[in-house]
């Protein structure tokens, strides 16, 4: 066997045990990118073309994750997913200017916090590719689907050299904080925004959803470009309607269209707690005449001693009766009596009620807003009692 017969046959055999080891490698890795196609497949130099990427059906298997693409170093694609069925989605693709030269088109999954670390892809793949020049139209030259390089990137290349020119929009804002508001009144709350690293962010928007009794309402806002470091304020104007507490999310860039080193810093919570200035206060007061032996007169007087008109409401009023043995006479039957009319600051309202009653001593109380329907300036001075001995 001659020398050069024996080179060619080992060259040969480097060649198949390259691809076998090739495959081998690649065969456990996630294969969720399907091949990359382009299409016009015959172009011109300058000319749009479309380049894509297939999805299969089911779902990514990973929480949170962004597929991102481009040419060569050039990043032209980036869309965020959260296990979305990718049978909805179709295809991923951007569209990229044809220029004379030998290409690579590549598309990348990563998670959402990884585009700081190349070495987090999930599923990788290229195709490379040649752009005739000149001015006929020339059919692309284009490496197989069959043959398009696939695996888990080792880190470096594009995400190495772009990490540090990606920005990182951030809401320095404590994440969880609480503001004081008054009902029907405008409060106006401060939201910082900063691009904290990497190069200057593309003007975006600013999204508040607030949460007031289960009424979902949404502001949105423009946000300016930033340049690296830089810090801005906007601010946000709410009336509440009610006086419970009102829950609020901020989000940053919400359709995630600018990428970004860290996509998982982008939102923060506030909580507005709602007070009243002025609250109405019902106190009630009792004094009692005795109008025979055995028959009471009671005279109630409700005043309204807070800085605000109050609401009409019900009472309730009971009266107990005992022997000085404790054996209850006449039991205690609450007794729901008319309303209170509505009170402006420091006005009373004046009633009585009388009847006869049994047994040695006696007891009257009486409870305003009984059933807590208005909101006080003090709650715990609804209630009055008096106690009568008969003998």
């Amino acid at each position: 066997m001659s020398k050069g017969y024996f080179q060619k046959a080992l060259l040969i055999l480097n060649i198949i045990l390259s691809f076998f080891f090739a495959s081998f490698i690649f065969t456990d890795e996630a294969n969720y990118l399907g091949s990359i196609t382009i299409t016009p497949p015959m172009s011109k130099n300058g000319e749009k073309v479309l380049i894509k990427a297939g999805l299969p059906a089911g779902e990514i298997p990973v929480n949170d994750v962004i597929i991102i693409g481009g040419v060569d170093s050039e990043l032209l694609f980036r869309k965020a997913f959260k296990r979305i069925p990718c049978n909805e989605i179709n295809n991923v693709q951007f569209l990229w200017t044809a220029e004379a030269g030998r290409h690579n088109a590549w598309f990348r999954i990563i998670p959402a916090n990884g585009l700081s670390d190349a070495s987090k892809s999930i599923d990788f793949i290229e195709a490379a590719f040649v752009v005739p020049g000149g001015i006929d139209s020339i059919p692309w030259t284009s490496v197989p689907a069959s043959s398009s390089i696939r695996g888990q990137d080792t880190g470096g290349g594009l995400l190495d050299d772009t990490k540090a020119e990606l920005p990182d929009l951030v809401l320095p804002d404590p994440p969880n904080r609480y503001l004081i508001a008054y009902k029907g009144e405008k409060i106006v709350i401060p939201i910082s925004i900063k691009n904290s690293s990497g190069g200057g962010a593309a003007a975006s928007s600013l999204s508040v959803r607030c949460n007031e009794k289960g009424v979902q309402s949404v502001q949105l806002l423009g946000v300016p470009p930033l340049d690296q470091g830089e810090q801005i304020i906007l601010n946000v104007e709410y009336v509440p309607q009610s006086e419970w507490d009102i829950l609020c999310d901020v989000s940053i860039d919400p359709d995630m269209s600018i990428p970004e080193l860290n996509e998982n810093n982008n939102s923060s919570r506030f909580t507005l707690q709602v007070w009243t200035k002025s609250l109405p206060d019902l106190v009630p007061s009792l004094t009692y005449s005795l109008m025979s032996a055995r028959k009471l007169r009671w005279n109630i007087m409700v005043r309204n001693i807070g800085e605000r008109e109050s609401e009409s409401v019900e009472y309730l009023a009971s009266l107990i009766c005992r022997n000085d043995s404790g054996t209850i006479r006449q039991p205690d039957v609450p007794v729901q009596l008319p309303k209170i009319p509505a009170l402006p600051p420091g006005k009373s309202y004046t009633f009585n009620s009388s009847g006869k009653v049994e047994g040695d001593i006696c007891t009257f109380t009486i409870k305003v807003d009984a059933l807590d329907k208005m909101r006080e300036s003090n709650e715990e001075n609804n209630s009055a009692e008096v106690t009568v001995r008969l003998k």
